[in-house]
């Protein structure tokens, strides 16, 4: 029915934050699945419009779930004075009512009062707060507002009196799930694995939960399945990253390093060096936890300059982003996962006399360009250290963990 499929993990959280309560985007579509966790909902937006992006151009069908709910009683529009279709214009209003800076505060428990206020003078129907400060129309307490409802609901789950015992059974069985209720959890079932011709709903797996066993048993497979010896000693930890991020060991067949890219790459993030990125997507999948030194990440993609750039210049986006990074390029670490042009452009400018970096890891993926702009940042020389992936293979996983690998004191 759809060509990708899109879930969200949403976060409430008011500062960057990745892990656990952060955002997490998964994406599955044909060609297989991507996750990211980005650090702040800025970055997220960008992320998926990143995603998108393809699939809207080419009238394609996503299916987007996020998990949190957006709607409303009869008549909230109404009480909050708005005109037009209901939906659209309590959305427009939250929109209009709500700021969301860069990293992460935002206003929305002044917003929820002031809804509070405009809806009823008290502190309903919102709910939920720090205790500090105290706002007259919203409390941190549930403001038991609906208790006089109680007697309705129970009424209504008591279901029609005149049912039969075998109808009142078919009716528990069947359509209890919709309350997350079935018959078979209520008689405390043992779990079990899902055999040929059982229900779906009625599956169990046998897997690994912890995580650092996980992350343990998955570095063993790769240094078994991967000749890591052949790799200068600084370049194994981050072969194996790579090969660990796309759960694939034979791309390090068609991985390529100058000499000393390594070191120069670690030395430049101890520094504070800016990392240059050429995709929302590359800046998500870098973990600023391990940036000690408060590395900058900056992806000039939605610039507002870069649309008239690109079309001054005759060429795509990303390589018209490439030359507002030109005041950053001196100690800076360039990660290309996704745009071939924007690899070509960097190769461009330095040649023409900008700064070099410190390091460029070229990840540019695609059918068109991909495998010819890695072989000429390969043959570029000019004293710019490299690490790249031969080949069409690539992506914007691959590149944030090139950069994760180098930050990583492990």
């Amino acid at each position: 029915m759809f060509d990708a499929y899109v879930m969200v993990d949403w976060s409430a959280a008011n500062v960057p934050r990745t892990g656990r309560d952060s955002i997490w985007i998964c994406w599955r579509d044909r060609a297989g699945e991507r996750l990211v966790n980005p650090a702040t909902r800025h970055q997220a937006r960008a992320v998926l419009a990143d995603w998108l992006a393809e699939p809207m151009a080419g009238g394609k069908r996503v299916l987007i779930g996020f998990d949190f709910p957006f709607g409303y009683p009869t008549g909230f529009a109404a009480r909050l004075g708005l005109a037009g279709t209901p939906w659209r214009a309590v959305w427009n209003e939250v929109a209009r009512l709500i700021s969301d800076d860069e990293q992460n505060a935002n206003n929305r428990f002044d917003v929820a009062a002031l809804m509070n206020e405009r809806v009823s003078g008290e502190k309903f129907p919102f709910w939920g707060c720090p205790a500090q400060p105290a706002r007259n129309c919203l409390g941190p307490k549930h403001h038991r507002g609906h208790e006089q409802n109680a007697d309705d609901l129970g009424r209504f789950f008591a279901g029609d009196p005149e049912l039969t015992r075998e109808q009142r059974r078919r009716v528990e069985d069947e359509e209890a799930w919709t309350l997350g209720v079935t018959a078979r959890t209520q008689r405390g079932s043992t779990p079990r694995p899902v055999m040929a011709g059982q229900d779906y709903d009625d599956a169990r797996y046998s897997y690994l939960h912890d995580p650092s066993e996980i992350s343990r048993r998955s570095f063993a497979l790769v240094r078994a399945e991967a000749d890591l010896a052949r790799f200068p000693r600084a370049l194994r930890p981050l072969a194996l990253r790579l090969a660990h991020a796309v759960g694939d060991s034979t791309i390090l067949e068609d991985l390529a390093w100058s000499r000393g890219a390594v070191s120069a790459g670690r030395r430049a993030i101890a520094a504070g060096g800016c990392i240059l990125v050429d995709t929302a997507m590359v800046a998500a999948g870098i973990s600023g936890e391990r940036l000690a030194a408060g590395n900058r990440v900056l992806c000039t993609l939605h610039d507002a300059r870069t649309a008239a750039l690109a079309t001054a210049l005759g060429t795509t986006r990303s390589a018209a982003a490439v030359e507002l990074w030109r005041p950053y390029l001196p100690g800076a670490i360039v990660a290309i996962g996704n745009a071939p042009t924007a690899l070509y452009h960097l190769l461009e400018i330095i040649a023409a006399g900008a700064a070099k970096p410190a390091l460029v890891l070229g990840f540019p993926v695609g059918f068109v360009g991909a495998a010819e702009a890695k072989a000429a940042l390969a043959g570029f020389g000019r004293g710019v250290p490299y690490i790249a992936l031969k080949g069409r293979r690539g992506g914007s996983a691959l590149a944030a963990a090139a950069i994760n690998a180098l930050a990583s004191t492990e």
